[in-house]
């Protein structure tokens, strides 16, 4: 649980509006590699298979998100904001070499969303470590964000703890 949450913070922090300076702007083959990845990804999103953007997702994406849920939520994403026509890059950076974040304007046939995501880089590719879509009353993050199932409270409600 405490790596889903780590996992579900570095989706929403892909998604900062930040005026800090990344630690490297995405450009070059890593650019590349990332915009390739994502064209990739909506053309699978388009032809309806949701199954090659489950397969081509980095390892912490699959073990996050469950395959089912994952062509659940793919099919379900794609009734109701219908074909992907384009995404508009607003800004890419990465945290390490090995990790980079896209974020810009995903335009749909029935609207235009936000779209946040963060890759791995690897060997030249780029594989899809989550996803954060947000507009029109809608809000998608994938893998799905995952917080404690109770409340957090103080003190807990066990009591607060007396070393002895």
């Amino acid at each position: 649980m405490r790596r889903a949450a780590i996992i579900g913070l570095l989706a929403l922090a892909a998604c900062r509006q930040s005026s800090a300076p990344p630690h490297f702007v995405l450009g070059g083959a890593r650019r590349q590699a990332v915009v390739s990845a994502l064209d990739a990804a909506r053309e699978a999103f388009n032809r309806g298979d949701c199954e090659s953007i489950y397969e081509d997702a980095s390892v912490p994406f699959r073990t996050l998100e469950d395959r089912q849920v994952w062509m659940d939520d793919c099919s379900h994403m794609r009734a109701k904001f219908g074909s992907w026509i384009s995404f508009h890059m607003v800004s890419g950076d990465g945290q390490t070499g090995f990790q980079a974040h896209i974020d810009g304007t995903a335009i749909f046939a029935r609207g235009e969303y936000k779209l946040c995501t963060t890759w791995t880089l690897a060997a030249g590719r780029a594989r899809l470590i989550s996803l954060y879509l947000q507009g029109l009353g809608t809000l998608v993050t994938s893998p799905p964000l995952r917080f404690p199932q109770r409340p957090l409270t103080d003190p807990p409600p066990n009591g607060p703890k007396t070393l002895t």
